[in-house]
């Protein structure tokens, strides 16, 4: 009996091993990567207010985003979208950012931009305590080098009715966040959902 009270002590101290699917990175400031931006990202600059659309490239290679600084100059985020893919990105300002964002018309500090825990100046290891995965969870790979580490959720969801052309969804959640000696400086989450 003494064997099974330590075991048992011993399993529920053990954390949980997380079940995340990446959507929970999803929401960004209150603004659903799942639902696609428009063209125009007219309800983002509804919220933060008038900036240039800033687009590169065309087809397969097109970007577009929007971009601002928080209200102490303090970061930038911004929000993007690809040919397949809806974004969004904070990262401490860089000299091109003068040129290329504007100031938030809401009120937004550097602290506001948390994204399920993430956030501007953690450290290496509390980033990686909080996702969780290794490269040997299935369906998330895992990359890393001395300052980047990327983390895509990757998983198959069955079309719905409506949808009969193909079987599955194919759905990617990838995180990319780079770090300095002293803690986190940038990251991104990317929504890719094809058939």
């Amino acid at each position: 009996m003494r064997k099974f009270i330590i075991a048992f002590f011993l399993f529920c101290s053990i954390p949980a091993i997380a079940t995340q699917t990446g959507d929970e990175f999803t929401r960004p400031l209150g603004h659903d990567l799942t639902s696609g931006f428009e063209h125009d990202f007219a309800e983002i600059r509804g919220v933060y207010g008038e900036t240039a659309v800033k687009e590169t490239g065309d087809a397969g290679s097109y970007v577009g985003r929007v971009c601002y600084f928080t209200s102490d100059n303090s970061a930038v985020f911004e929000f993007y979208r690809t040919e397949v893919t809806d974004g969004f990105a904070f990262r401490l300002p860089n000299p091109q950012d003068r040129l290329d964002c504007s100031p938030s018309e809401k009120r937004i500090s550097s602290n506001d931009l948390n994204v399920n825990g993430v956030k501007l100046g953690m450290k290496r290891e509390t980033y990686e305590r909080l996702i969780g995965h290794n490269s040997k969870s299935p369906g998330i790979t895992v990359k890393k080098t001395s300052t980047y580490i990327t983390h895509c959720f990757e998983r198959k969801e069955p079309f719905t009715a409506a949808d009969n052309e193909e079987e599955y969804w194919y759905i990617s959640v990838c995180l990319h966040a780079e770090f300095n000696k002293v803690g986190l400086i940038s990251f991104k989450v990317s929504y890719l959902a094809t058939d």
